[in-house]
């Protein structure tokens, strides 16, 4: 019997971690007709993300997940768990902090590369490129400056105030 109550919770437990291999990010396009999630690159439109709204449903909508990349389009999972192609200047995530402090930005996707930069705890980042555990990102505001983060440096969370 407990080997089919754990082989019950492994089967039912998969898709979820199968969405955690990707990766989160916020929607933060601000245009008051939503956002515009389509069925191909460029294709028609088969849902839009409203905006704003206060309420924790209207919120979570912000929480999209990542799994694939081509051009400047994701293939991203929204909250309500349906899926569907966004452009990649509709999304973004913020720098968070480590034991060490404010993340680093470096060159390459390589710790060993040349510092770009520290990133501020919490300043805005736009996704340019996702390859694993590495992000190569464009600081939204100020001077801009790009280079390639670990994604464990970024957070996605839609309550938090960046990209409020």
């Amino acid at each position: 019997m407990k080997y089919l109550i754990a082989m019950f919770l492994v089967f039912f437990a998969m898709p979820a971690y199968a969405q955690e291999t990707g990766l989160p990010l916020l929607v933060t396009d601000p245009d008051p007709k939503g956002t515009n999630v389509r069925a191909n690159p460029g294709g028609a439109v088969i849902r839009v993300i409203p905006f704003g709204g206060a309420s924790d449903a209207d919120i979570e909508m912000r929480r999209v997940t990542v799994t694939e990349v081509k051009g400047q389009w994701f293939w991203a999972t929204l909250a309500d768990n349906s899926n569907g192609w966004i452009h990649t200047s509709v999304v973004g995530t913020c720098a968070s902090a480590t034991e060490d402090g404010d993340p680093a930005m470096y060159t390459k996707a390589d710790e060993s590369s040349a510092p770009v930069a520290r990133v501020k705890d919490g300043a805005k980042l736009r996704l340019l490129e996702w390859r694993g555990d590495w992000a190569r990102v464009q600081t939204a505001e100020g001077a801009k400056k790009t280079g390639w983060m670990m994604t464990h440096t970024l957070l996605a969370n839609p309550y938090n105030s960046c990209w409020k």
